[in-house]
């Protein structure tokens, strides 16, 4: 007698029930760490019910998905790093769906879970107590036995309020989880607009200052002006117009991209024709230069892409090595299918080349990037290699550079190439 009764779970009693219900409300005031809150909170369940173990899940309602969190009690890292498949018949499923607590005494023989999800854990008996606030499903708590073990009814009562309790503590939390993110993208979006009223404020108001003071001088000196200065200042002239031009470009692609206003429409496009529409469109730059452009691309190679975004892409890619490449020099443009099915694209110059610590602020609004004149004192921005970094994220790819001063730099950009029907690929034409 004296052995069964060592061997007798403690009596939840109401005492020690409100002790730990205050707990969990303490905990929700004064713990700022969102997964140390879960994590006290299953310890909390746990000690409540003098279990074995409690998890703590969270619920994807879009994707139809268990999300382990927390769990007391040795295995509560394991549970907290593993994750459950979309679709999969779990204990906070079953409860979700049910919205109420339910029972297994013996999880491999319940209609509420699958087994082979059983096998990874020591519990053999769970009780699962819903999380929902407002009809909102957040997720669920699992009260666990490692030996069979029969649920009584102030077990199920005091867990369901205590689970209650809980579920405005992770209601609450994932409220100031969104707050915090609604903030960053404040910051970040801020930081944004400041970035590009300085860029209209310093860059396009230097081409300006430029192509107004050429003006004065025409204006004012026409009838002393040689032939070959008139042609040499609406050359200038030109140069100017063509980069006022292509940063309004930039620019206003780059405000429909933050406004969420630009269409994300990939299609099977050959690849060698659009970049030689490209490549039409800078000849003009790179004849005056005495630049040659040379393409190495397999024919009737396709990519899946935006042609609109992938011809501002390249084009940016194009023009950034035009101003920086002296005259007589080289542009190498070549495509390559990799061994995992990666399409990657190369634009490489014979231009200055850049120092790691410029290379390292190309492509992000984090740090401003340093940008310097080109070869003919082209000005830039840096706000087209951002708007290439936008695109290339859109496609879910990466884009890259590599260089050294005085030896050029390369352009990395690299697509995934998706499992997609391309025999009827469009022809590339951009329009």
């Amino acid at each position: 007698m004296d052995k069964h009764k060592q061997k007798q779970k403690p009596f939840v009693s109401p005492e020690h029930f409100w002790a730990h219900l205050s707990e969990i409300t303490a905990l929700s005031l004064k713990q700022s760490s969102v997964p140390d809150l879960y994590q006290l909170l299953a310890n909390q369940m746990h000690d409540l019910l003098f279990s074995d173990t409690c998890y703590i899940t969270l619920w994807d309602d879009q994707n139809q998905e268990t999300i382990p969190i927390a769990a007391s009690g040795d295995e509560g890292k394991q549970y907290a790093q593993s994750g459950g498949k979309p679709g999969e018949l779990t204990m906070t499923y079953s409860c979700i769906r049910a919205g109420k607590p339910l029972v297994a005494e013996d999880v491999f023989n319940t209609p509420y879970l699958n087994p082979k999800i059983a096998e990874k854990y020591p519990t053999r008996s769970l009780l699962a107590l819903p999380l929902i606030v407002d009809n909102e499903k957040l997720g669920a708590v699992l009260v666990g036995f490692n030996k069979s073990h029969k649920f009584t009814k102030k077990e199920i009562e005091y867990g369901n309020l205590a689970a209650n309790q809980i579920a405005l503590v992770v209601h609450k939390a994932r409220l100031m989880e969104q707050l915090v993110n609604k903030q960053n993208e404040l910051v970040k979006t801020n930081h944004e607009k400041d970035k590009l009223l300085s860029i209209i404020g310093h860059d396009l108001k230097s081409p300006f200052t430029a192509l107004l003071a050429l003006t004065r001088v025409i204006r004012d000196k026409t009838s002393v002006l040689t032939y070959d200065e008139m042609r040499d200042h609406a050359s200038s002239i030109e140069n100017s117009a063509r980069g006022i031009y292509s940063l309004l470009e930039n620019l206003l692609e780059w405000s429909h991209v933050q406004g969420g206003t630009m269409k994300f429409d990939p299609e099977c496009i050959f690849l060698d024709k659009i970049v030689r529409q490209c490549i039409e469109m800078h000849q003009a730059s790179a004849l005056h230069k005495n630049i040659a452009i040379k393409t190495e691309i397999p024919p009737r190679m396709i990519i899946v892409t935006d042609q609109r975004m992938f011809y501002s892409l390249l084009g940016n890619l194009i023009s950034n090595s035009l101003k920086f490449t002296s005259p007589g020099g080289q542009i190498n443009i070549s495509a390559q299918m990799l061994a995992d099915r990666t399409i990657l694209i190369s634009v490489a110059d014979t231009g200055r080349g850049m120092q790691k610590k410029q290379v390292d602020t190309l492509f992000g609004l984090e740090k401003s990037p340093e940008t310097s004149t080109g070869t003919e004192g082209e000005l830039g921005s840096g706000i087209g290699l951002r708007l290439c970094k936008e695109f290339i994220d859109k496609h879910k790819g990466k884009i890259w550079a590599e260089s050294q001063p005085g030896k050029g730099s390369t352009f990395f950009i690299s697509f995934p190439y998706p499992d997609v029907d391309c025999a009827s690929a469009n022809t590339g034409h951009f329009g």
